[in-house]
């Protein structure tokens, strides 16, 4: 389940194409899921925040395709995501 189109995810990076973008936003889906402790199909309706959370962390993953860059500084994945989606996540003890 794809909750952002590639096409959503193009105006939000600025972009022409879509062409690739979909490794990415469903990396984010996944990652999102994941943190939140169930798949974001689960959610009816899923959140606004979750959305944008899943646009940041694809964007993030577009711009940062490699794990390491010589003579540059990497941030590691925005705060504001784990803000989106903390209040969603879901413990288990």
């Amino acid at each position: 389940m794809t909750v952002v189109t590639a096409e959503e995810l193009m105006l939000h990076l600025n972009l022409d194409s879509v062409s690739g973008l979909g490794s990415f936003l469903n990396a984010a889906e996944d990652y999102v899921g994941n943190f939140v402790g169930k798949p974001l199909s689960e959610f009816d309706p899923l959140p606004p925040s979750l959305i944008q959370a899943v646009k940041m962390l694809a964007g993030h993953l577009y711009e940062n395709r490699e794990a390491s860059i010589a003579g540059v500084d990497i941030n590691l994945i925005s705060p504001g995501i784990y803000d989106l989606i903390a209040p969603y996540r879901e413990y288990v003890f």
